[in-house]
């Protein structure tokens, strides 16, 4: 779940990266976070009412859209033991 969480948190078609997700959140009084346990990942985050629909769009953006790229090849197979179980889109 942890690798998943890395997948999904860092980059979408309209937030390429992780710092541009963040920086939409934090004009719009916002934060986005997530984490893993042993059977789940949750994304969430907290923003003021009035831009609830933002941060609903973010979330959204990271389920729907998300570039599923983070992690190089080299530290797949450090980290997992085989690259070719792996396949890397761009």
């Amino acid at each position: 779940t942890h690798f998943c969480e890395h997948m999904l948190c860092n980059g979408t078609a309209r937030f390429p990266t992780r710092k541009a997700m963040t920086d939409y959140m934090s004009e719009n009084t916002g934060t986005i976070n997530a984490f893993t346990s042993r059977n789940e990942l949750r994304l969430y985050g907290r923003i003021l009412g009035e831009n609830v629909g933002k941060l609903i769009d973010v979330l959204a953006e990271q389920l729907q859209n998300s570039l599923l790229i983070c992690i190089m090849p080299k530290q797949v197979k450090l980290r997992y033991g085989k690259e070719d179980r792996i396949s890397t889109h761009k």
